[in-house]
């Protein structure tokens, strides 16, 4: 059952260089605070040094490879690929005509909005949304915590704003910490209590059978968007609109999207049934609904989520990435002012800076967050206070913030999820009067919408800095002998919201799956019962793996790659120990599961990586697989045989490598390659040949084309065995 994933965490160790990174056609530079590197290196524990299946391929399939790349080079020069290289690696991802290159690098998305009405539960959904905008009814939105669910919220609330009825929306997001992946009986009251005729419930409750009855009962109708899958023996929820690809006689888009993309297509679905209202003000205003706005919201939730960027999904991120780059909402100037971000954002950008901020305040907010407005209900509501009173007075034309700790000081009046926070960024407007060209960092943040961006920066460098102390207190029990696809059960002093993430940074580093425990939000309110989150590598299901201790747990459930359960104390040393032996079993039931095992997607010579031949190689292919994430990585490259000439320890924890193809050491160094997180290696010193694993970017230094640098960032490294006569 596929369930709500933990996008990366951003990156936070120091910057390396200043430099930006380029590329062609919709992508552009990082931001030149950043790191180069994509993980955070555990100090203290033992590193795994990745394999390379270094086998050459079939020459069977090396010629069809050629065949098919030259086919694409040959056709229409000016649009398809330059290189042979990147048509390769395109032909065995599958694109093996002129035509699915064209479908893939320019993914038509209002093609794939023709085929709306096929998804099933949207007719009925945006007639009842329809019905109740005509009537002048409340509606409320119930969403999920994390970046797929409050981006689905956030599309909502924007179309609201865009027909001037957001005074008839409530928003009411789900809390980690009190309600958990679900809305609640007393939610659903509290909301009738409003006179609330319609909910939308969003990237959750296919499993809130009770909570959807209570509604028929109060005479609230439901619309709900999710795309998590059912249970075999599941039931499927007695709602009044189903908006659910995996739901019977309905598998749309192949039931590749996720909540955030769902919701895009049903507001676009809404925007044509609003045209044809019978109520002359809505289809005026309906026309005010931007799905270009929109599409910046699905792309981030799409990447977020961590759902396979292709068909659908490629189309959504595609174009709103281009969007987010050439026409950004509000929230996008603020977050990259926030991120101190200039230039063109990317998926990666989305990966690793955006979504981890947006995710930070579900994550870290245990107990509740003031956010102004009447539309925002609070899980506790005391006395509420006014925008006047939480932004101060004007003092000399200007206004005098309150810093966003001040949201938290202010909880008591009324304590939303952290979730609202997210979306109350995601949908604040900045002032008129502001400059809406590029974000400078120096300057202070524009408005309320600057107060609630600098609040969910506050919240993830928080998020950060608690889970970077963890993880160095942690790996203290990572035994010196762990191997690849051991198991491991550890207990860290972190509530829920960061036990995921810290359990994923310790699969990266032990190559094994991991389950965090600790008491801080203990649910029998003794601290006698310890929460768990489950984390493992891609291809180990955890469900088998934890299925032999499941006698010791007081709570269990999950899907194959994160699991949530429960443990008393007494108990944990015997669900340690099952929890490595369910691991050991799982090796040797599938010893083709081999995540210490890195594969590649084309082999290449230094002479192709060398100068400006190099450099537009790797533009190629950028232009080409942009973007890239789950379903389509970025280029995977295996260097063969070369030999090291020299390595350098600029940082602590990175080496820079030279190659070239000789075999003296001393040799004049052709290609520097960069091993980021590796400060020592055995395979890397000095006049050993190699084969190296990587992937190749391009930098620009000083945001001049001029000084554009190719930079190789190694994956593994592998010493070749040379026997002797």
């Amino acid at each position: 059952m596929r369930q709500q994933h933990d996008c990366p965490d951003e990156l936070s160790a120091p910057a390396r260089e200043r430099i930006f990174e380029v590329h062609e056609g919709g992508s552009g530079r990082i931001d030149p605070e950043a790191p180069l590197h994509l993980e955070e290196e555990l100090e203290g524990a033992p590193r795994i040094h990745l394999k390379i299946d270094s086998s050459a391929r079939p020459s069977e399939e090396e010629a069809r490879l050629r065949r098919i790349a030259s086919q694409l080079i040959q056709i229409h020069p000016e649009e398809s690929p330059f290189f042979e290289t990147t048509a390769k690696v395109l032909a065995s991802r599958g694109i093996t005509s002129f035509e699915k290159f064209q479908r893939f690098v320019e993914p038509n998305l209002e093609e794939y909005l023709a085929t709306k009405w096929e998804l099933k539960g949207l007719h009925e959904g945006t007639e009842i949304l329809t019905s109740a905008l005509e009537r002048g009814e409340k509606i409320a939105v119930v969403s999920d915590f994390d970046c797929d669910g409050t981006t689905s919220s956030a599309q909502l609330v924007k179309a609201f704003q865009a027909i001037d009825r957001e005074r008839d929306l409530y928003i009411f997001p789900a809390d980690r910490h009190r309600t958990g992946h679900r809305i609640t009986v007393e939610m659903v009251e509290r909301l009738a209590a409003k006179n609330v005729k319609t909910i939308v419930v969003a990237d959750m409750g296919i499993q809130c059978h009770e909570e959807f009855k209570r509604a028929k009962e109060l005479g609230v109708q439901i619309v709900l968007i999710d795309h998590h899958e059912f249970e075999p023996d599941q039931p499927i929820p007695k709602v009044d609109a189903l908006i659910e690809p995996f739901q019977p006689e309905c598998r749309f888009q192949e039931g590749l999207l996720c909540t955030a993309g769902l919701t895009f297509v049903f507001i676009s679905g809404l925007k044509e049934r609003l045209a044809q209202s019978k109520d002359e003000e809505l289809r005026t205003k309906s026309e005010a609904i931007d799905l270009r706005k929109l599409a910046q919201l699905a792309a981030t939730g799409t990447i977020g989520d961590v759902v396979p960027l292709r068909g659908i999904n490629r189309a959504i991120v595609k174009f709103g990435l281009e969007q987010m780059t050439n026409d950004p909402d509000d929230w996008v100037l603020g977050m990259r002012q926030v991120a101190k971000h200039k230039g063109s954002i990317r998926a990666s950008h989305v990966a690793f800076q955006i979504a981890p901020r947006l995710n930070s305040s579900g994550r870290m907010v245990t107990e509740g967050v003031y956010v102004p407005g009447e539309q925002y209900i609070g899980l506790e509501e005391n006395r509420k206070i006014s925008v006047k009173d939480l932004l101060g007075e004007e003092r000399g034309g200007r206004t005098s913030l309150y810093t966003p700790q001040d949201l938290f000081t202010l909880k008591e009046k009324k304590s939303c999820s952290g979730a609202a926070l997210t979306i109350k960024a995601l949908t604040t407007e900045a002032p008129a009067s502001m400059n809406r060209g590029e974000a400078n960092p120096g300057k202070r943040p524009w408005g309320r919408l600057g107060l609630y961006m600098k609040a969910v920066n506050w919240l993830n460098n928080e998020r950060k800095r608690i889970l970077n102390e963890a993880v160095a207190e942690a790996t203290k029990y990572i035994p010196p002998d762990h191997q690849v696809l051991d198991g491991l059960v550890v207990e860290v002093p972190l509530h829920a919201g960061l036990r995921g993430p810290f359990g994923s940074k310790l699969v990266e580093k032990t190559l094994g799956p991991v389950i965090a425990l600790s008491n801080v939000d203990a649910r029998d309110g003794e601290q006698q019962i310890l929460g768990g989150s489950g984390r493992t590598p891609e291809g180990v299901n955890i469900l088998d793996v934890s299925r032999k201790g499941k006698e010791f747990l007081e709570y269990f459930g999950g899907h194959a790659s994160a699991c949530g359960c429960g443990v008393k104390r007494e108990n944990i040393a015997a669900f340690r120990e099952s929890f490595r032996e369910g691991a050991a079993a799982f090796r040797d039931a599938h010893p083709e599961v081999r995540p210490d095992i890195v594969h590649w997607d084309e082999e290449i010579s230094l002479d192709e990586l060398r100068g400006k031949r190099g450099i537009e190689l790797v533009k190629d292919l950028a232009r080409c697989l942009e973007p890239t994430g789950k379903g389509n990585p970025a280029a995977r490259l295996l260097l063969r045989n070369v030999n090291i000439s020299l390595v350098t320890r600029p940082h602590d924890r990175d080496m820079e490598i030279w190659v070239n193809e000789g075999n003296f050491q001393g040799a004049k160094p052709d290609v520097k390659l960069k091993f980021w997180g590796a400060s020592e290696h055995p395979d890397v010193e000095p006049g050993i040949r190699v084969n190296i694993v990587g992937r190749p970017r391009v930098f620009r230094r000083n945001l001049n084309e001029e000084h554009d640098e190719l930079t190789f960032e190694v994956e593994a490294v592998q010493r070749i065995e040379i026997r002797k006569k």
